[in-house]
Protein backbone atom coordinates (compact mmCIF):
# COMPACT_ATOMS: atom_id res chain seq x y z
CA UNK A 1 0.00 0.00 0.00
CA UNK A 2 2.95 2.31 0.62
CA UNK A 3 4.08 1.69 -2.95
CA UNK A 4 0.69 1.74 -4.70
CA UNK A 5 -1.30 4.40 -2.85
CA UNK A 6 1.05 6.40 -0.60
CA UNK A 7 -1.22 9.48 -0.66
CA UNK A 8 -4.07 7.32 0.57
CA UNK A 9 -2.68 7.67 4.08
CA UNK A 10 -3.48 11.39 3.95
CA UNK A 11 -7.20 10.89 3.27
CA UNK A 12 -8.01 11.54 6.92
CA UNK A 13 -7.55 15.26 7.59
CA UNK A 14 -7.08 14.58 11.29
CA UNK A 15 -3.64 13.06 10.73
CA UNK A 16 -1.77 16.31 10.27
CA UNK A 17 -3.67 17.93 13.14
CA UNK A 18 -1.71 15.84 15.64
CA UNK A 19 1.60 17.04 14.21
CA UNK A 20 0.46 20.69 14.25
CA UNK A 21 -0.84 20.46 17.82
CA UNK A 22 2.33 18.71 18.96
CA UNK A 23 4.53 21.36 17.40
CA UNK A 24 2.45 24.09 19.03
CA UNK A 25 2.91 22.54 22.47
CA UNK A 26 6.62 21.98 21.89
CA UNK A 27 7.13 25.60 20.82
CA UNK A 28 4.94 27.21 23.49
CA UNK A 29 5.76 24.75 26.31
CA UNK A 30 2.11 24.50 27.25
CA UNK A 31 -0.90 22.25 26.72
CA UNK A 32 -3.54 23.33 24.20
CA UNK A 33 -6.62 24.54 26.09
CA UNK A 34 -8.47 26.08 23.14
CA UNK A 35 -9.24 24.60 19.75
CA UNK A 36 -7.03 27.03 17.85
CA UNK A 37 -7.30 24.93 14.68
CA UNK A 38 -11.08 25.18 14.49
CA UNK A 39 -12.13 27.68 11.82
CA UNK A 40 -15.52 28.35 13.45
CA UNK A 41 -14.33 29.29 16.94
CA UNK A 42 -10.62 29.23 17.72
CA UNK A 43 -11.28 30.17 21.35
CA UNK A 44 -13.55 27.21 22.04
CA UNK A 45 -12.33 25.22 25.06
CA UNK A 46 -10.47 22.07 24.08
CA UNK A 47 -8.24 19.50 25.74
CA UNK A 48 -6.80 16.72 23.61
CA UNK A 49 -7.11 13.16 24.86
CA UNK A 50 -4.12 12.34 22.64
CA UNK A 51 -1.67 14.56 24.50
CA UNK A 52 1.36 12.23 24.38
CA UNK A 53 0.56 11.13 20.83
CA UNK A 54 0.73 14.72 19.62
CA UNK A 55 4.11 15.17 21.27
CA UNK A 56 5.45 11.92 19.80
CA UNK A 57 4.30 12.60 16.24
CA UNK A 58 5.57 16.17 16.29
CA UNK A 59 8.93 14.99 17.63
CA UNK A 60 9.17 12.31 14.91
CA UNK A 61 8.13 14.83 12.26
CA UNK A 62 10.90 17.21 13.29
CA UNK A 63 13.40 14.40 13.71
CA UNK A 64 12.68 13.25 10.16
CA UNK A 65 13.38 16.72 8.77
CA UNK A 66 9.66 17.48 8.41
CA UNK A 67 9.20 14.49 6.11
CA UNK A 68 5.78 13.02 6.77
CA UNK A 69 6.45 9.88 4.75
CA UNK A 70 8.95 8.65 7.34
CA UNK A 71 6.24 8.68 10.01
CA UNK A 72 3.93 6.72 7.73
CA UNK A 73 6.66 4.16 7.09
CA UNK A 74 7.47 3.77 10.79
CA UNK A 75 3.78 3.41 11.70
CA UNK A 76 3.12 0.84 8.99
CA UNK A 77 6.18 -1.21 9.92
CA UNK A 78 5.45 -1.21 13.65
CA UNK A 79 1.80 -2.18 13.16
CA UNK A 80 2.76 -4.88 10.67
CA UNK A 81 5.30 -6.25 13.14
CA UNK A 82 2.68 -6.41 15.89
CA UNK A 83 0.26 -8.25 13.59
CA UNK A 84 2.97 -10.65 12.44
CA UNK A 85 3.89 -11.48 16.03
CA UNK A 86 0.21 -12.13 16.76
CA UNK A 87 0.03 -14.50 13.79
CA UNK A 88 3.17 -16.29 14.97
CA UNK A 89 1.67 -16.73 18.42
CA UNK A 90 -1.49 -18.19 16.85
CA UNK A 91 0.55 -20.65 14.81
CA UNK A 92 2.50 -21.68 17.92
CA UNK A 93 -0.81 -22.62 19.55
CA UNK A 94 -1.81 -24.81 16.61
CA UNK A 95 -3.86 -22.46 14.43
CA UNK A 96 -4.34 -23.55 10.83
CA UNK A 97 -1.73 -22.03 8.48
CA UNK A 98 -4.18 -20.87 5.79
CA UNK A 99 -6.67 -19.48 8.31
CA UNK A 100 -3.83 -17.59 10.02
CA UNK A 101 -2.62 -16.10 6.73
CA UNK A 102 -6.17 -15.11 5.79
CA UNK A 103 -6.76 -13.47 9.18
CA UNK A 104 -3.42 -11.67 8.90
CA UNK A 105 -4.29 -10.23 5.49
CA UNK A 106 -7.67 -9.00 6.76
CA UNK A 107 -6.02 -7.45 9.84
CA UNK A 108 -3.42 -5.66 7.73
CA UNK A 109 -6.09 -4.16 5.46
CA UNK A 110 -8.38 -3.23 8.36
CA UNK A 111 -5.69 -1.44 10.35
CA UNK A 112 -4.23 0.33 7.31
CA UNK A 113 -6.64 3.21 7.87
CA UNK A 114 -4.51 4.24 10.81
CA UNK A 115 -1.03 3.64 9.40
CA UNK A 116 -0.18 7.30 9.73
CA UNK A 117 0.09 9.96 12.40
CA UNK A 118 -2.94 8.61 14.24
CA UNK A 119 -3.06 7.82 17.97
CA UNK A 120 -4.92 4.59 17.17
CA UNK A 121 -1.52 3.13 16.40
CA UNK A 122 -0.68 3.11 20.10
CA UNK A 123 -4.09 1.65 20.93
CA UNK A 124 -3.43 -1.42 18.80
CA UNK A 125 -0.09 -2.04 20.48
CA UNK A 126 -1.22 -1.43 24.07
CA UNK A 127 -4.40 -3.47 23.63
CA UNK A 128 -2.28 -6.36 22.35
CA UNK A 129 0.10 -5.93 25.29
CA UNK A 130 -2.75 -6.18 27.81
CA UNK A 131 -3.93 -9.39 26.14
CA UNK A 132 -0.37 -10.74 26.13
CA UNK A 133 0.24 -10.02 29.81
CA UNK A 134 -3.07 -11.66 30.68
CA UNK A 135 -1.61 -14.99 29.57
CA UNK A 136 1.51 -14.67 31.70
CA UNK A 137 1.77 -16.18 35.22
CA UNK A 138 2.51 -12.89 36.98
CA UNK A 139 2.03 -12.09 40.63
CA UNK A 140 -0.83 -9.76 41.55
CA UNK A 141 1.65 -7.06 42.56
CA UNK A 142 3.60 -7.29 39.30
CA UNK A 143 0.44 -7.33 37.17
CA UNK A 144 -1.00 -4.35 39.04
CA UNK A 145 2.19 -2.34 38.58
CA UNK A 146 2.43 -3.14 34.87
CA UNK A 147 -1.21 -2.27 34.25
CA UNK A 148 -0.87 0.98 36.16
CA UNK A 149 2.00 1.96 33.85
CA UNK A 150 0.26 0.78 30.67
CA UNK A 151 -3.03 2.55 31.35
CA UNK A 152 -1.37 5.75 32.52
CA UNK A 153 0.36 5.86 29.12
CA UNK A 154 -2.65 4.64 27.15
CA UNK A 155 -5.11 7.20 28.53
CA UNK A 156 -2.78 10.01 27.46
CA UNK A 157 -2.06 8.49 24.05
CA UNK A 158 -5.66 7.85 23.03
CA UNK A 159 -9.09 7.88 24.63
CA UNK A 160 -9.63 4.21 23.78
CA UNK A 161 -7.90 3.16 27.01
CA UNK A 162 -11.36 2.35 28.31
CA UNK A 163 -11.46 -0.60 25.89
CA UNK A 164 -8.73 -2.29 27.88
CA UNK A 165 -10.64 -2.18 31.18
CA UNK A 166 -13.15 -4.97 30.32
CA UNK A 167 -10.22 -7.17 29.29
CA UNK A 168 -8.53 -6.62 32.64
CA UNK A 169 -11.84 -7.28 34.41
CA UNK A 170 -12.21 -10.63 32.61
CA UNK A 171 -8.62 -11.51 33.49
CA UNK A 172 -9.35 -10.78 37.16
CA UNK A 173 -12.41 -13.02 37.06
CA UNK A 174 -10.36 -15.85 35.56
CA UNK A 175 -7.79 -15.57 38.36
CA UNK A 176 -10.38 -15.16 41.11
CA UNK A 177 -9.37 -17.62 43.85
CA UNK A 178 -10.83 -18.31 47.27
CA UNK A 179 -13.09 -15.28 46.84
CA UNK A 180 -10.13 -13.02 47.52
CA UNK A 181 -10.59 -9.41 46.48
CA UNK A 182 -6.84 -9.23 45.85
CA UNK A 183 -7.52 -10.71 42.43
CA UNK A 184 -9.09 -7.39 41.42
CA UNK A 185 -6.08 -5.26 42.36
CA UNK A 186 -4.92 -5.10 38.71
CA UNK A 187 -8.32 -3.71 37.71
CA UNK A 188 -8.21 -1.10 40.48
CA UNK A 189 -4.68 -0.14 39.40
CA UNK A 190 -5.84 0.26 35.78
CA UNK A 191 -8.84 2.37 36.81
CA UNK A 192 -6.74 4.67 39.01
CA UNK A 193 -4.18 5.04 36.21
CA UNK A 194 -6.95 6.15 33.83
CA UNK A 195 -7.53 9.14 36.11
CA UNK A 196 -4.02 10.43 35.40
CA UNK A 197 -4.92 12.67 32.47
CA UNK A 198 -5.72 16.31 31.72
CA UNK A 199 -9.41 15.76 32.50
CA UNK A 200 -8.97 13.62 35.60
CA UNK A 201 -12.21 11.75 36.50
CA UNK A 202 -13.89 13.81 33.77
CA UNK A 203 -12.29 11.44 31.26
CA UNK A 204 -15.17 8.99 31.65
CA UNK A 205 -17.81 11.72 31.41
CA UNK A 206 -16.10 13.07 28.28
CA UNK A 207 -16.24 9.67 26.57
CA UNK A 208 -19.92 9.28 27.42
CA UNK A 209 -20.76 12.76 26.11
CA UNK A 210 -18.81 12.08 22.93
CA UNK A 211 -20.30 8.68 22.11
CA UNK A 212 -23.85 9.71 23.03
CA UNK A 213 -23.80 12.92 20.99
CA UNK A 214 -26.44 12.96 18.23
CA UNK A 215 -23.83 13.76 15.58
CA UNK A 216 -21.75 10.73 16.58
CA UNK A 217 -23.99 7.92 17.72
CA UNK A 218 -25.69 6.27 14.76
CA UNK A 219 -25.61 9.35 12.52
CA UNK A 220 -22.18 10.89 12.11
CA UNK A 221 -19.45 9.46 9.92
CA UNK A 222 -17.45 8.53 13.03
CA UNK A 223 -19.75 5.53 13.53
CA UNK A 224 -20.74 4.69 9.96
CA UNK A 225 -17.76 2.65 8.83
CA UNK A 226 -20.01 -0.28 7.97
CA UNK A 227 -21.36 1.59 4.95
CA UNK A 228 -17.83 1.31 3.53
CA UNK A 229 -17.35 5.04 3.02
CA UNK A 230 -13.61 4.51 3.56
CA UNK A 231 -13.36 1.48 1.29
CA UNK A 232 -12.31 -2.07 2.11
CA UNK A 233 -10.40 -0.90 5.19
CA UNK A 234 -13.73 -0.35 6.93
Amino acid sequence: MLLLTPMGFLRDGGTVRHIVCGNYMLEHHTICTTNFLWYVDQNAPWLSTELLSDYVFAWLYNLAGQNYQYIILASALSTSLALTLAASAARAKGANLFLTIGALILAVVATSLHWSARPHLFSYLLFALVLYLGQKPLSILSRSGLYALIFALWVNLHGSAILGLPIVFIQCLLTFKDKSLKSFCPLVAALVACLINVRGPGYFAYLWQYTSHEQIFGQGSEWSSFDFIYGIGS
